[in-house]
C-alpha cells in the first residue's frame, strides 16, 4: 500500500469514465456556513451498473488505441465512414473485463439500452463489430434543492425548466436517477450525425469539468454572501456544466443575466450548424471524427467571447448599440467554428495540441491558436471560398480512391 504522490499521473494509466455517469452535489453556504441551496447534477446514465460504467471506460480506451493506429496509417479498425469499431468475442470481453458470460451479456444490454453501444453482424461466423457510441451531454439534469432539502427546480442541459415530479411537492427528499426514469424524462432535442444510427467517438469535455473542484462526485461546498434570490440567475449560470467552455467564458457571459443561457446556447447551435453544413468535409477529409473538437479550442473560444464583449461595450459607449446582440453573436461564433474547421483540416491534432500547450504556458506570441495558424485575417466570404475549395478537393480525393 502506498500514498498517491504528485507524480502518480505520470507513472500510472487509468481508464476514463465519463463524469456524466456519476451524480454529484454542490452545497452552497451563506457567510455563517449554513447550507442555503444544493445543486444536484444527474442523468439517466447514472442508472448504469458499475460493471457497465467500467466496461465503457475499458472499451473507450481500446477505441483510443484504434485512433492512434489510424493516425499511423492503419485502417484495421476504422470503417468506410470513418467510424471506429472494436472486434471482441464474448470470451475476449470476459477476459478483458474479468466477468462471467452472463455478466457480459447484461453489460452489453445495458449499454445498448442507453444508446452507448451498437453491434453490426459480419456473418460467416465472424465476431460482430462493436461500435462504442458518443456520450450525449444533453442527458444531464440539474436539480435545485432549498435549505429544507425540497426539490424546487429542475432544468435540462440547455437550461429549460422541467416539471417537478408530483411527489416532490409533498416530499423533501432528493431524487435518484432511477426514480426520475420511472417518473419519465423530457424528450431532449438530439443532434444526429449525417449517417443514420452512427455516432462517432469524440473525446469531449464530458470526461472532465470546467473546474477541478467539480471532480468531487460526492460533495462540493461553495461559501457565498450572495442572497438566494440572486443566485438563481447569474450565479446559477456559473455553477452549470458546459462542455469545453472555460470558467472565464462562462463568467463573461453570466454578465448578461437571464440572457446568458441563450448566449451559451448560441455557441453550441453555431457549432452544430457548421458540423451539419460541412459534414462531408468532416467525414471525408482525413477525418476520424464527425464533430469539431471543442475542447481543443476552449481558450480560443474564450478569446472570441472577450472580443464580443469588447465590441458590445464599445458600441454602447459610442451610443451605437448592436441592434440584435443574439444574431450578432451567433454570426460571430459561426465564423469562429468555420475557421476551426479549416484549421482542423489543414494541420494535425497533435500540432494544434502543441500550440494549445504553448498558449496555456504563455509561450505563444499570438493571443490565440487560430491567430498562430492564420496570421492573416479571413473575411467571411474568403472563409466560405476556402471551405468550398476544401470540399471539392476532399470529394475528388474520395473519387480517386474509388477508381
Amino acid at each position: 500500500m502506498a500514498d498517491i504522490t504528485v507524480n502518480q499521473l505520470i507513472t500510472q494509466t487509468f481508464y476514463q469514465i465519463p463524469q456524466i455517469f456519476m451524480t454529484r452535489t454542490e452545497r452552497i453556504k451563506d457567510k455563517t456556513g449554513k447550507v442555503i441551496k444544493k445543486i444536484r447534477y444527474t442523468s439517466d446514465y447514472a442508472q448504469l451498473s458499475n460493471d457497465a460504467k467500467l466496461a465503457y471506460g475499458a472499451l473507450y480506451n481500446r477505441c483510443q488505441l484504434s485512433i492512434r493506429s489510424y493516425e499511423s496509417g492503419k485502417r484495421d479498425f476504422v470503417d468506410e465512414y470513418g467510424s471506429v469499431f472494436l472486434i471482441f468475442t464474448v470470451e475476449e470481453l470476459m477476459e478483458l473485463l474479468d466477468k462471467s458470460n452472463k455478466t457480459i451479456t447484461k453489460i452489453k444490454k445495458e449499454l445498448k439500452q442507453k444508446k452507448l453501444l451498437r453491434e453490426e453482424k459480419q456473418g460467416s461466423n465472424n465476431p460482430n463489430r462493436l461500435y462504442l457510441q458518443l456520450v450525449e451531454a444533453d442527458h444531464q439534469i440539474i436539480e435545485e434543492y432549498d435549505s429544507n432539502n425540497y426539490l424546487v427546480k429542475r432544468l435540462d442541459y440547455f437550461g429549460n425548466e422541467l416539471p417537478l415530479p408530483k411527489e416532490d411537492l409533498s416530499r423533501g427528499t432528493e431524487k435518484t436517477a432511477e426514480s426520475l426514469e420511472r417518473q419519465g424524462r423530457v424528450n431532449f432535442t438530439r443532434v444526429e450525425n449525417t449517417r443514420t444510427d452512427v455516432k462517432n467517438l469524440h473525446t469531449s469535455n464530458t470526461y472532465s469539468s470546467n473546474t477541478e473542484n467539480n471532480n468531487d462526485t460526492n460533495r462540493y461546498e461553495r461559501p457565498t454572501n450572495i442572497p438566494l434570490s440572486e443566485i438563481s440567475e447569474k450565479e446559477a449560470i456559473k455553477m452549470g456544466d458546459f462542455p469545453f467552455l472555460t470558467e472565464r467564458t462562462i463568467g463573461l457571459l453570466s454578465h448578461f443575466g437571464t440572457d446568458a443561457k441563450k448566449m451559451i446556447n448560441k455557441i453550441y447551435a453555431a457549432k452544430r450548424k457548421v458540423e451539419k453544413e460541412y459534414a462531408d468535409i468532416l467525414t471525408i477529409h482525413f477525418r476520424l471524427l464527425s464533430r469539431l473538437n471543442g475542447e481543443l479550442w476552449a481558450q480560443d473560444l474564450e478569446h472570441e467571447v472577450e472580443k464580443f464583449i469588447f465590441k458590445y461595450r464599445t458600441s454602447c459607449h459610442e451610443r451605437k448599440p448592436i441592434q440584435d446582440i443574439f444574431a450578432y453573436f451567433y454570426r460571430m461564433i459561426t465564423q469562429f467554428w468555420k475557421l476551426v474547421l479549416l484549421a482542423e483540416t489543414v494541420i494535425s491534432f497533435s500540432e494544434i495540441e502543441s500550440l494549445r500547450q504553448k498558449l496555456l504556458a504563455n509561450e505563444l506570441a499570438e493571443r490565440s491558436i487560430l491567430q498562430a495558424i492564420f496570421p492573416d485575417k479571413y473575411t467571411l466570404s474568403q472563409l466560405d471560398r476556402e471551405l468550398l475549395y476544401l470540399r471539392k478537393t476532399a470529394i475528388k480525393r474520395v473519387e480517386k480512391e474509388e477508381i
